[in-house]
């Protein structure tokens, strides 16, 4: 896949780090794809830069769950999606978050 600017979109946790994201990933969140096509009044439409309050260890998971998503769903069989007990809360909530 081409690393097409307009493809990209960048994520911001909030303790600041940036993570760069195919969009057809990132729009698989309900909040992301509000965000980034629904509204052009939203500054994140016309930014592709959306900063959410998500520490960062959480939101690297979260951009995995979403590969992991977007590519299990063109195969009958995948491995599942490990997670682990001290991450689970803090995944539940940003996946609540971001309408996963």
């Amino acid at each position: 896949m081409m690393e097409d600017e307009n493809n990209i979109v960048t994520l911001v946790s909030s303790d600041g780090i940036q993570y760069k994201v195919y969009k057809h990933l990132a729009i698989q969140s309900k909040t992301l794809n509000t965000f980034l096509n629904s509204n052009p009044c939203f500054i994140e439409h016309r930014t592709q830069h959306v900063m959410l309050p998500i520490k960062g260890v959480y939101l690297k998971r979260i951009i995995e769950y979403l590969e992991y998503k977007y590519f299990a769903k063109n195969t009958k069989s995948f491995d599942e999606f490990e997670i682990g007990d001290d991450e689970t809360v803090d995944l539940l909530d940003a996946a609540a978050y971001l309408r996963l």
